[in-house]
């Protein structure tokens, strides 16, 4: 049996692209290969598309698995699939987009994997059925890429992926993630994997968890971890989830930046997307990290529901008063609902108007602004963009 694990070419769209492990198939390698099941890993950032496919003309694999997490590299897997079928046994589709959108593969993989992928892909070659546990297969294997050819960093450290944690219970409007129960990974199988990537190299650890610090306990014994191994690390979490007692052990155990998903200025649009966060509690939190010396970054989304002129403005005035306070980043993004959010659900409840659905254009991090993908009640197309551009400007000269 020759598996093979496939994650998409991102340069097209994403800035960063093929500079941090793609970590959803190293997880699905770490699956099988507890379970005696051969695979390899290709990452086409870094594997040429031709070479890709010459390779399965060649060995003939039984089964290749493409890894679809976001649905701009969509039409790029779809269109592998077609060149690789006659060579290929069975195609796998997995991650959030064939998740939230299967019918757009139909008829182009043999397998739609929806959810957790590790214990169905599994089942799906051995016959067994076993539920998804995180504990089980926690550890991605980092081994099965050349780490040398990954070389994000933060604030001068060599800095790679990792999760302690899958899931998140709250439903803004704007996101597509569809797992709303949290599994949280027992502290000795994390502390195995930080070991681990310390001895690849790494200074740091980028925790790629929705929201860092839902569960305290969890959060301290992962400081605790990196503590004791002198390991920095940046996290994702929500600004209603800090306390000072949180913010002194961040600081106190090698936390070096925290991210905040701050969207809007603007408590009116902060309700209408049911961030359950309010603009005082990003005041209150940045102050409290730039206290304790932790760096905050900040990500902001133009053309939410209910945000007009005035409270768009008021999201680059807050970004601006927020970088006197400590901030020492933001990112200033367009709506653009992804399949499985509750705007691109019922687009209509939230006054917004998706305009195409071509996947290709839907940026994530890209290299330029792009084309915004959606109208709204309040704001034309051309203004969500050109909020954006003068919450760059703004951002950079204030």
């Amino acid at each position: 049996m020759r598996v093979w694990l496939v994650s998409p070419n991102e340069r097209k769209y994403l800035t960063s692209a093929g500079d941090r492990m793609p970590l959803p198939i190293l997880y699905l390698s770490s699956a099988l290969t507890t379970n005696g099941i051969q695979n390899e890993c290709f990452d086409l950032n870094h594997t040429h598309w031709l070479d890709f496919t010459y390779r399965c003309q060649k060995f003939k694999p039984d089964v290749v698995g493409l890894s679809i997490i976001s649905s701009p590299s969509y039409p790029q897997m779809k269109r592998l699939a077609k060149e690789i079928r006659p060579y290929v046994g069975t195609i796998v589709a997995g991650g959030f987009h064939p998740t939230t959108l299967p019918e757009s593969l139909n008829g182009d993989v043999d397998v739609i994997i929806k959810g957790e992928g590790e214990s169905q892909l599994v089942d799906m070659i051995t016959g067994s059925k076993e539920k998804f546990d995180i504990n089980r297969y926690p550890i991605p294997d980092r081994t099965k890429l050349d780490s040398d050819k990954y070389n994000m960093t933060l604030l001068g450290l060599r800095i790679t992926g990792m999760t302690t944690a899958r899931g998140c219970p709250f439903s803004c409007a704007f996101c597509g993630n569809v797992n709303k129960t949290v599994q949280f990974r027992d502290k000795h199988n994390i502390e195995e994997e930080v070991k681990q990537i310390k001895d690849l190299g790494y200074e740091a650890v980028y925790f790629y968890n929705e929201s860092h610090t839902i569960n305290k306990q969890h959060a301290f014994e992962v400081g605790e971890i990196m503590k004791r191994h002198k390991m920095k690390y940046r996290l994702e979490t929500r600004a209603n989830l800090i306390d000072e007692e949180i913010s002194r052990m961040l600081s106190d155990t090698g936390c070096m930046m925290v991210a905040l998903g701050i969207e809007s200025g603007d408590d009116k649009v902060l309700d209408a997307i049911d961030k359950r966060e309010h603009v005082d509690d990003y005041r209150r939190v940045v102050k409290i990290l730039s206290r304790d010396g932790i760096p905050t970054k900040g990500y902001f989304i133009m053309g939410l529901p209910q945000q007009n002129l005035t409270s768009a403005l008021k999201s680059i005035e807050l970004a601006k008063e927020l970088k006197k306070e400590g901030m020492v980043m933001a990112d200033f993004y367009m709506l653009t609902p992804f399949p499985g959010s509750p705007i691109t659900a019922n687009p209509e409840k939230y006054g917004v108007k998706i305009l195409h659905h071509d996947y290709r254009k839907y940026l994530v991090a890209g290299k330029k602004i792009g084309e915004p993908v959606v109208e709204t009640e309040w704001l034309s197309k051309s203004g969500i963009k050109s909020l954006v551009e003068r919450a760059r400007i703004e951002w950079k000269l204030n």
